[in-house]
């Protein structure tokens, strides 16, 4: 199942903040770019600019890098909080077994 269809099933069960809503739709972009191109910079999303950006930053900076560590972080931080305590079964993880 492609990602931002997990997110709609994810969502779709219990409401996704907006902020992780567009971290991951950002997330996944960017991902696409790279894994569909040896160059992603020709892709027509970012043939204009000749740079992969990542909002509007170019990813291959620094900048770029550290936008995307930030989204990344916020989504994840996120869905660690509201899946961290089930094992992959859903059910309750008991604090006495660890993984």
């Amino acid at each position: 199942m492609y990602l931002l269809k997990k997110m709609d099933v994810v969502h779709a069960i219990k409401p996704l903040p907006s902020d992780v809503i567009k971290a991951i739709r950002k997330i996944n972009a960017v991902r696409n770019a790279f894994a569909h191109s040896l160059f992603p910079e020709n892709r027509k999303e970012h043939r204009k600019n000749k740079e992969v950006l990542y909002g509007d930053k170019d990813i291959r900076t620094h900048r770029g890098l550290k936008s995307f560590l930030v989204d990344y972080h916020l989504a994840f931080n996120y869905l660690e909080r509201r899946f961290g305590e089930q094992d992959a079964g859903g059910a309750k993880r008991r604090p006495d077994r660890p993984l």
